[in-house]
């Protein structure tokens, strides 16, 4: 029998309610403000593949995932300049 971690899963979901907000806000950009901002592009990526790893980190089986897992911060390390692909 699978036991899930109660409290690793209420903060994941309450971490992919943030994400989703981000992303939210993001969509509700102009098409032609936010294709020409990549400081936002960059955001909306990075928030993406926060989100997708959300839902499908393995952790909250209680066991270490080593493909995913959900990030506790909702922005791009500091000194990493979103969207650059270089760190």
């Amino acid at each position: 029998m699978t036991v899930v971690d109660k409290p690793k899963l209420d903060q994941m979901l309450s971490n992919l309610r943030r994400y989703l907000g981000v992303l939210r806000g993001l969509a509700a950009t102009p098409r032609a403000a936010f294709l020409g901002n990549a400081d936002k592009i960059g955001n909306a990526k990075y928030h993406l593949v926060i989100a997708v790893e959300c839902c499908i980190g393995r952790n909250i089986l209680g066991r270490p995932s080593h493909t995913a897992r959900c990030h506790p911060r909702a922005r791009p390390p500091s000194g990493r300049h979103a969207g650059s692909g270089t760190g």
